[in-house]
């Protein structure tokens, strides 16, 4: 059973009273056994003094009356003692629960407000009049319950000017995707006619080319291509920004989309004179993947080992099955990293 401090000190105060009473209790049976005593004693001087004829009557007199007088004087004390233990026991018992209700009641007003305190209630200050520890206590809570109660007056203010701040970012955030946007489209649109002027170059339509032309109109055609991938990659961040991105996911050959990475990168190789290896396991099915995205990764990839490899060097691509869900595509080269 779990007691209060009242309950405790009660109990410590009682027990002080029943040690003290059982003190009394032995003092008193001690009384009682010495008056008992003087009585047998009494009562043999007298047979004693009847019989032996020597002694006058005065003396007689004398030893009668002052074993009377001594058994009356241990009867008297323990009369004395008798109301004592009893007036004891009842003043012990009133003076044990009151003080144990002056000492905890400022404990229990304490503990009161500390789980006030606690909860974020900090309400009215506590009031005990006590100069000692206790009243000193009292006063440190009502301190710490103002300094408390300003330190979260001064978090809410921070936490509204924070939230006002972030509101003030996401305006500018979707105003940034927004511009963002809207420039891409605004590229995209000359881009669009800049593809079709090479692809009617590339088709004839418009007079014979030469090699030389032939070669730039192809660099200059996959150049728009990186462009286009460039503006792609802002409409897709915009998208991101916007929790508007998705994936356009289909079955697609991984041999044919390495060579399209491939014939991107071509004009990188040659300038480099850098050999470029392909080894794909026969055994990898059609990939359910975004096409654009994975060209992305493996161009950003493939450029990386192209960037740190010297003239010459060698880069393969390696893609292998590794279960029935996942295919493993590594990019290694022989360059610094």
């Amino acid at each position: 059973m779990k007691l209060n401090i009242v309950q405790k000190l009660t109990i410590g105060f009682l027990t002080v009273v029943f040690i003290t009473s059982i003190i009394g209790s032995i003092a008193y049976y001690s009384l009682s056994v010495v008056s008992d005593r003087l009585t047998i004693n009494l009562n043999e001087e007298k047979i004693f003094l009847n019989e032996n004829n020597d002694i006058t009557t005065d003396i007689q007199h004398k030893i009668i009356l002052q074993s009377e007088s001594a058994i009356k004087l241990a009867n008297e004390a323990k009369t004395i003692l008798f109301w004592f233990i009893i007036l004891s026991l009842i003043a012990s018992v009133i003076i044990s629960f009151y003080l144990a209700n002056k000492l905890t009641d400022p404990i229990i007003i304490l503990t009161k407000k500390a789980f006030e305190i606690g909860k974020g209630d900090y309400g009215k200050e506590i009031f005990i009049e006590s100069k000692d520890e206790i009243g000193e206590l009292a006063n440190t809570f009502n301190v710490m319950s103002k300094l408390v109660k300003l330190r979260e007056n001064e978090l809410q203010s921070a936490n509204q000017t924070l939230q006002k701040q972030y509101k003030e970012l996401e305006i500018l955030s979707n105003a940034k995707s927004e511009f963002v946007s809207m420039v891409s489209h605004e590229l995209r649109t000359p881009l669009t006619a800049i593809k079709a002027h090479i692809s009617l170059l590339k088709s004839g339509k418009m007079g014979t080319l030469n090699d030389k032309q032939a070669h730039s109109i192809d660099v200059a055609d996959r150049k728009t291509d990186f462009l286009n991938f460039l503006i792609g990659d802002l409409l897709d961040l915009a998208r991101i920004e916007s929790k508007k991105y998705g994936l356009q996911q289909q079955n697609i050959d991984l041999t044919e989309l390495v060579k399209a990475t491939q014939g991107t990168l071509d004009p990188l190789f040659e300038k480099k004179s850098m050999k470029f290896n392909a080894n794909i396991s026969p055994d990898i099915p059609l990939v359910f993947i975004d096409q654009n995205k994975i060209i992305q990764v493996l161009t950003n990839l493939i450029g990386n080992s192209i960037k740190y490899t010297q003239e010459g060097g060698e880069i393969t691509l390696t893609a292998r099955k590794i279960s029935q869900q996942f295919v493993e595509i590594s990019v290694i080269d022989n360059g610094i990293g």
